[in-house]
């Protein structure tokens, strides 16, 4: 008989059932539980929880200290007031963005991230190739997803609870760092090539405090670093996983011993290493390999946000059901909503002004940070994005096209609709 047509005394004793037989499980099973629905096998173990994911994103975000690296050039654009304000609907844009990341990633919390999201929710005549070309985008992309307890709960909550966090740091930084600013030309001006060390030397008054000053926000850099490569190892292995990605048999390896991805670690880590290099000869070059990691995110965010607001309005995305088993999540026709879901009308609301936010900075961000600039100050992040977009063509149409299907259902149970 259909569930639908069930008693209701019936249909709420077997869900009293089986709420109280999951309860019985412990965490990790239903954890596990949640990723087989989604078609995956459950390979890596689950060392982190809301708050050590929380502090991890915190590190990879590295707001207050990038905002002492990087005020100068909004400071030089809005002055004292300019930056101030810039920052703040920067913040907004990007705590809509993410709080719509957090919507997704509550219903396929899958270390593929972006690409998955767009597969899920794509028409079926596209999604392939979009699902594909995002991939491609975000390759080098953070997700840490499949590594943490709860992950429908805790990753939505600790993106937004990290932004929160780390907004209100970026912003009380900001706000000192103008106070303490001084003679804003000698600032600007100084030799080492980073205003904030001369402001730390004005603040302190002598070099060797500034220099150790200095010293905690390299050290924290590198933290940062290493925390950019263990995420981003995650999704070249997860794109690996579904085929994605040339060497994709030894890219998606998982150490038995450690449960790691030490193949996608290890190509990874040399990866960063020969494009440090690049620095060395043209920074010019290095900072338009780091524009299109960045721009490739933001198309990513863009398109998967987009996607997800037509789903939105058009209402193909069904309520939640806790006890719900069935796979779900892997085309447009399961598409189904996680635990963790803005409240409606806001939910449009905040998705809709994410998506207007992403279409600003987009475009914003293939522009020279000032006007007629000469070829040592032109942003060539378009170049390297059309680059990357004809290498991901190419290779679809020669190799990936036959190798690539979409995420892949590694757990045998319902096919989805067709």
């Amino acid at each position: 008989m259909p569930q639908d047509n069930l008693p209701l005394d019936t249909l709420a004793s077997a869900k009293g059932q089986a709420a109280t037989s999951e309860a019985a499980l412990p965490q990790y099973d239903i954890d596990n539980a949640e990723l087989t629905r989604l078609g995956k096998k459950p390979v890596l173990k689950r060392n982190f929880g809301l708050v050590s994911m929380l502090a991890f994103a915190c590190t990879v975000m590295i707001t207050w200290e990038g905002v002492l690296l990087l005020f100068s050039i909004s400071f030089t654009n809005g002055g004292f007031a300019g930056s101030v304000y810039e920052y703040i609907m920067v913040w907004l844009g990007t705590m809509a963005t993410f709080a719509t990341m957090g919507e997704l990633a509550s219903m396929a919390p899958t270390a593929g991230g972006q690409y998955h999201w767009t597969s899920m929710l794509a028409p079926k005549f596209c999604r392939k190739f979009l699902s594909y070309f995002i991939g491609w985008l975000t390759m080098i992309g953070p997700s840490m997803s499949e590594e943490i307890s709860n992950p429908a709960v805790n990753v939505p909550r600790a993106m937004v609870f990290s932004l929160v966090l780390n907004g209100t740091l970026g912003l009380a930084m900001l706000i000192a760092t103008l106070f303490c600013l001084g003679d804003a030309d000698t600032v600007l001006g100084t030799a080492t090539g980073y205003p904030f060390m001369e402001i730390f030397r004005q603040a302190v008054e002598n070099v060797p405090g500034a220099l150790t000053m200095s010293a905690l926000i390299s050290i924290l850099n590198m933290c940062a670093t290493i925390s950019f490569v263990a995420t981003a190892s995650r999704m070249t292995w997860a794109f690996a996983r579904d085929r994605g990605t040339p060497g994709w048999r030894f890219l998606s390896k998982i150490e038995p011993r450690t449960t790691l991805p030490l193949m996608s670690i290890m190509f990874t880590i040399i990866v960063a290493v020969l494009l440090s290099f690049i620095g060395l000869g043209s920074p010019v070059a290095f900072n338009s390999v780091v524009s299109l990691s960045i721009n490739g995110l933001y198309t990513s965010y863009l398109i998967g946000n987009a996607l997800l607001l037509y789903r939105r309005v058009t209402g193909a995305i069904k309520a939640y059901d806790p006890y719900d088993r069935s796979l779900a999540n892997v085309d447009c026709d399961s598409l189904t909503w996680g635990p963790w879901k803005i409240p409606e009308p806001f939910g449009t609301i905040v998705n809709g002004f994410g998506c207007a936010y992403l279409v600003v900075i987009l475009i914003f961000s293939f522009w020279p940070i000032g006007i007629n600039p000469t070829p040592k100050d032109m942003n060539y992040s378009s170049l390297m994005c059309g680059a990357v977009a004809i290498f991901s063509l190419l290779y679809y149409f020669v190799r990936g096209k036959k190798t690539y299907k979409g995420p892949v259902v590694e757990i045998d149970g319902a096919e989805p609709s067709k």
